[in-house]
């Protein structure tokens, strides 16, 4: 299951393939919906890749589930440079 996702993404974030951990993080986010570690894994992902508009709608998400990431995560989003 979502172990065997989780090793897919980590291969591909060592080889900085950002499109396919993209695909992978939005599924384990389908998948399992309330995982926070998720959506704060696809916050960075965003932050990596420069998208500060798909990092804030990712951290909004996160912030729904855990308020207590909202500091850290508009930091991050607001340290993103790009679009």
């Amino acid at each position: 299951g979502s172990d065997v996702i989780r090793r897919s993404a980590n291969h591909y974030i060592e080889n900085a393939d950002f499109v396919r951990v993209e695909k992978i993080i939005v599924a384990l986010t389908e998948l399992e919906p309330s995982n926070l570690e998720n959506w704060v894994n696809l916050v960075k992902l965003y932050g990596q890749m420069g998208d500060k508009v798909k990092a804030r709608a990712a951290a909004d998400k996160a912030i729904e589930l855990d308020y207590g990431v909202k500091a850290y995560a508009d930091q991050f989003v607001d340290s993103i440079g790009g679009n």
